[in-house]
């Protein structure tokens, strides 16, 4: 079986999900848009989920946040399962929004980590060489002067109807991580800024060593829903859980991980075998919730 997630409360997770066959579903349209904050909005108020950083790119996005409760996998399946139903609904489709391979979950082991990882989500539409900068990018993405805003989005009146039981409209904020907290808020932004520019940069150098240039806005527009990425990506590579740049940091969660699969496995295996009382390791989810397993902690 495919091993199992080891989902903690009160943890930094960066989360990533694209859509089936890399297609575009998500082009930067002003109801898409207001489609994706409010149902992150919602979804973040109803699971207890701080944001830190998003990026809504055609074929994927990128969210940083907290799992403050440890609901992380019920979080996302909201998540995914309404914005592909509403998606459906306003692209006139019926077929499948995401990839069948499941959403990658990887849990920054350091502030510094964490901060890489909210950076990264920032510069991807440079990365993918849209834009040059961040705030040329007409999607959804938060920049760093956006943190700590409010921002209120109204429901999309296309798929939600009156009367019903989701809010006529949602505020969300991004905040700093409790990993900065010794930085006050423009400090804060400062050092997004000085780390994406520096991002941003890099991948200007790139482009110009191969000799491409950017997509452009005008470009952006007239991309059309159910076209492909053309880009080439390596298949089968690993999916990986966790971030540490240190090395010593790194192979301790490793370590972690390990051990929790090891316990996860025993307690499965006994569990399998008719034993209710077993207790499974801190951080089992889906038997815990679904099948009323208990676990240590």
């Amino acid at each position: 079986m495919t091993p199992p997630r080891r989902v903690l409360k009160d943890t930094p997770v960066e989360v990533t999900q694209r859509t089936l066959a890399r297609t575009f579903r998500f082009l930067p349209r002003h109801e898409i848009n207001d489609l994706v904050l409010y149902v992150l909005g919602v979804g973040a108020e109803r699971y207890g989920v701080s944001l830190y950083g998003f990026v809504m790119m055609a074929t994927h996005y990128h969210l940083t946040a907290r799992d403050v409760h440890g609901n992380l996998p019920a979080f996302v399946c909201y998540v995914n399962s309404l914005l592909a139903r509403a998606i459906n609904t306003l692209q006139a489709e019926s077929d499948k929004v995401w990839s069948g391979s499941e959403y990658v979950a990887v849990v920054p082991q350091s502030p510094h980590d964490l901060l890489g990882k909210i950076v990264y989500g920032l510069a991807n539409p440079a990365a993918a060489g849209l834009v040059n900068r961040v705030e040329d990018y007409p999607g959804v993405v938060v920049t760093p002067d956006r943190i700590g805003a409010v921002i209120t989005v109204e429901r999309p009146e296309f798929f939600f109807k009156d009367g019903g039981s989701m809010p006529q409209s949602v505020t969300l904020r991004f905040e700093v991580p409790p990993e900065f907290e010794q930085l006050d808020l423009p400090a804060y932004r400062a050092l997004l800024w000085r780390k994406l520019r520096e991002k941003e940069a890099a991948h200007r150098a790139e482009r110009k060593q191969d000799g491409r240039s950017v997509v452009g806005v005008r470009r952006l527009r007239q991309a059309k829903c159910g076209d492909r990425s053309r880009s080439w990506e390596r298949w089968f590579t690993l999916r990986p859980t966790l971030a540490a740049k240190v090395r010593a940091e790194r192979i301790a969660a490793i370590r972690a991980l390990q051990r929790f699969r090891e316990a996860y496995r025993f307690a499965w295996e006994r569990w399998s075998a008719g034993d209710r009382t077993v207790e499974f390791p801190a951080g089992t989810w889906w038997v815990v919730v679904y099948a009323g397993a208990a676990a240590v902690g």
